[in-house]
């Protein structure tokens, strides 16, 4: 077994040079009103994005037809200060020697003014469909790599949508294509770890994934010289390092809200329903939340690794119409989700959800679905005002 590299080591060609010079970049180019090219994660801004975000940006920099001035900046989809709370995220950059302070975030650039000004291409990654409030944005999407199923809003560019269980997969498939010389090292154990963590150590009982998932893992760690046991566990136990996270902070780390002019928000949270509760008024945490971003809806999927790997699934308030209509079509499906009374949620419908291997990946285009049947005309509205942002 290796001994694991220091961390001066580690921060080689991507993390020396790149971080600091894709910053450089975006100055210099908002300085001179020039194009720029960013490379934008999903709004939860988990590990997977993160790494995808930073390390395809690398790649797409380092082509070897592209000229000099084609440097990809990328973006953190969530503002600085939310940044902290991705506790699996702040540890393995802190862990491969990157400063957070050389990442860009969403707040450190005026998207909508580079749009405005037609200075502004897009290359998505770990998503396919922009977040609602990004939505006028999607005239500048170049491309798109992406694991998630395909909604197929852009027809005309180039783009992979391949269902493997991590964005990085996809992204440490190109960028050993590329072979110009040894994957670095630091860009390796990024990418190992987010597959790692969303395969749940290519564990078939826990997540959905494919061959291409193993044998990227393979070849990653002959790159980065990891174990790959000791830095999954490493790296979950970050992620499910939250103990003094707030309710309010634990709903925001990592989120993401259906679009369409659907107002439903969905949490997912690494801690059970019975420990939440004991943070504080369960209800009253909600409705401020709820406030925040604007949402009618709740849909809270929980996951906990021990005593054995288990999912709940809340949906809050859960006494309108709307609400138990979607509880009805949601425990109508795959998802085998079973009633239950936990103490601290009774404002809620709290179910366990007998089917692990259906994350927010699975359950969040079945609650979209939901709502097409039901609004079909929100649909509509949502694109005459999109055209109508457009014209």
């Amino acid at each position: 077994h290796t001994q694991p590299h220091t961390h001066t080591e580690m921060a080689s060609r991507l993390l020396k040079s790149f971080l600091p010079a894709a910053r450089a970049h975006l100055l210099a180019q908002q300085a001179a009103r020039r194009r720029v090219s960013v490379v934008l994660g999903n709004e939860a801004c988990d590990l997977d994005s993160v790494v995808s975000a930073i390390v395809y940006a690398d790649v797409l920099s380092h082509q070897q037809d592209a000229s000099s001035s084609n440097t990809h900046v990328p973006v953190m989809n969530v503002e600085r200060a939310d940044f902290p709370l991705r506790t699996e995220a702040v540890f393995m950059l802190k862990r491969v020697g990157i400063d957070s302070k050389e990442l860009v975030f969403i707040d450190d650039i005026d998207l909508n003014a580079l749009h405005n000004e037609g200075r502004l291409e897009i290359v998505l990654v770990d998503h396919n469909k922009l977040a609602e409030h990004q939505e006028h944005l999607a005239t500048c999407v170049t491309q798109i790599l992406d694991h998630h199923k395909d909604e197929k809003k852009f027809a005309d560019i180039p783009k992979e949508i391949k269902m493997v269980g991590s964005c990085s997969t996809l992204v440490a498939q190109r960028a050993l294509a590329q072979g110009v010389e040894p994957l670095d090292k630091a860009a390796a154990t990024l990418l190992l770890s987010a597959v790692l963590v969303d395969t749940r150590n290519l564990d078939a009982t826990k997540a959905n994934f494919l061959p291409d998932d193993n044998e990227i893992v393979e070849k990653l760690v002959k790159e980065s010289g990891e174990d790959a046991v000791a830095l999954y566990k490493a790296v979950s136990d970050a992620k499910f390092d939250i103990s003094h996270l707030t309710i309010g902070e634990l709903l925001r780390k990592d989120y993401k809200q259906l679009g369409g002019g659907v107002r439903v928000g969905m949490p997912s949270v690494t801690m059970s329903l019975e420990e939440l509760a004991a943070k504080g008024d369960v209800e009253a945490e909600l409705k401020k939340y709820m406030r925040q971003r604007g949402v009618e809806t709740l849909v809270i999927m929980t996951q906990v690794q021990e005593p054995e790997f288990s999912r709940q699934l809340v949906v809050y308030p859960k006494i309108d119409d709307e609400s138990s209509e979607l509880i009805k079509h949601l425990t109508s499906s795959d998802l085998e989700l079973s009633p239950i009374t936990v103490s601290g949620w009774e404002c809620a419908a709290c179910f366990n959800q007998a089917a692990v291997l259906k994350s927010r990946k699975a359950v969040m285009p079945l609650v979209g679905a939901f709502y097409e049947k039901r609004r079909p005309s929100l649909q509509g509205d949502a694109d005459t005002q999109k055209r109508a942002k457009a014209d």
